[in-house]
């Protein structure tokens, strides 16, 4: 009866990272994250249709390929479900957004809808995966919400855009009841917005610029993206951190400030197109960080990280919080030899070499 798809990438966060969770980046000086949105995507897909003639047996079910999971609730049983993990963020999403169109009466309780999700990042990725997902569940959710008439148009996408700042608070505030503590802001404007992007913590707003399209088209020659195997909790990472920052270690303070100047380093060095400048912040912000603490690397990435030492390259750093997930390396100059032979020796040591390319757009959203 009706189809909604939408996707959302994911991103590598060049620098910056973790400075983006309310409100430690109000306790430092000019918090700036730099990210750019990859194409490892998370997808969802609604099917609205009519299985009976009265709402007795109507309901949604959810699927969520990657984590093996599903489940079918009759709209009576959503509201007082209790999910598991696996589901948790679907359920969720899904009843905010069910209220929603019961508010603008535009809800049938005669209708079913079959909610499915699939995930083409790693588990624990580092990448900003379960982000990428909430947007992309919004993205499909928010179109089956709104009156049918409104999000056929042609102008739909830029509704959705308009209302960025809403979609970001509603993800914000749902995943962070499902991680059990504050979620980070980064992800979710990369996932909505796409493309390289700069993004600045003030108090009262979050100012978002974004670099150039060639910009960001010749990033993708400089980096190269590794999966240890590993999964990590960012959660457990960034709480860590936020509460010491919070109880006044000023050890954590001075590190979280030395990764913000080294930020501000690379919107520098991006913007003079200067890839050498770019490696050194971004090799500093690494070298602040993996002494945040011991957990934050691994024998496997440390091991790769000698491996690129060796061949000459100075940059690189673990995604989001560490402990696991993914790690990038960033080349100063397009030298394919160069990547060849680094993807080759970090390959043979167990570690997955992840291919990609760079997104300009963000979520995106089709129906039929």
């Amino acid at each position: 009866m009706r189809t909604i798809r939408s996707k959302a990438p994911t991103r590598i966060d060049l620098a910056g990272g973790t400075l983006d969770i309310w409100p430690l980046y109000l306790l430092l000086d000019n918090p700036v994250t730099i990210n750019v949105a990859i194409s490892l995507y998370a997808e969802t897909e609604l099917n609205e249709f009519k299985n009976s003639e009265t709402s007795a047996d109507a309901g949604i079910e959810f699927i969520t390929d990657d984590q093996q999971a599903s489940i079918f609730l009759k709209w009576s049983e959503l509201d007082r479900y209790q999910p598991p993990p696996a589901l948790e963020l679907l359920v969720k999403l899904a009843r905010f957004f069910k209220n929603e169109k019961v508010s603008n009466s535009t809800f049938d309780s005669t209708l079913s809808v079959r909610l499915r999700t699939r995930a083409q990042s790693p588990a624990g990725a580092g990448l900003g995966g379960s982000s990428a997902l909430a947007i992309s569940l919004i993205g499909a959710l928010k179109t089956w919400a709104v009156p049918k008439s409104q999000s056929t148009s042609v102008d739909w996408i830029s509704q959705l855009m308009k209302q960025g700042t809403e979609l970001i608070n509603v993800a914000k505030d749902i995943e962070s009841t499902v991680i059990k503590v504050p979620a980070g802001l980064q992800d979710y404007h990369g996932s909505l917005y796409g493309g390289l992007q700069k993004l600045e913590w003030r108090p009262g707003v979050n100012a978002r610029s974004a670099y150039s399209a060639d910009l960001l088209k010749m990033l993708q020659n400089h980096l190269i993206l590794f999966y240890s195997g590993k999964s990590r909790n960012s959660g457990i990472n960034n709480w860590t951190l936020f509460k010491n920052l919070i109880d006044g270690d000023r050890s954590v303070r001075d590190h979280f400030q030395a990764i913000a100047n080294s930020t501000l380093k690379l919107d520098t060095a991006l913007s003079l197109r200067d890839f050498s400048a770019a490696q050194t912040a971004i090799a500093d912000e690494w070298n602040v960080r993996r002494h945040l603490a011991q957990s934050i690397s691994t024998p496997e990435i440390d091991k790769a990280f000698h491996i690129a030492q060796e061949l000459g390259i100075r940059a690189g750093k673990i995604c989001g919080a560490g402990g696991g997930g993914c790690f990038f390396f960033f080349l100063p100059s397009t030298n394919p030899d160069l990547r060849k032979e680094l993807i080759n020796r970090v390959v043979q040591t167990g570690v997955e070499h992840l291919e990609f390319h760079v997104c300009e757009k963000g979520l995106e959203v089709t129906q039929s």
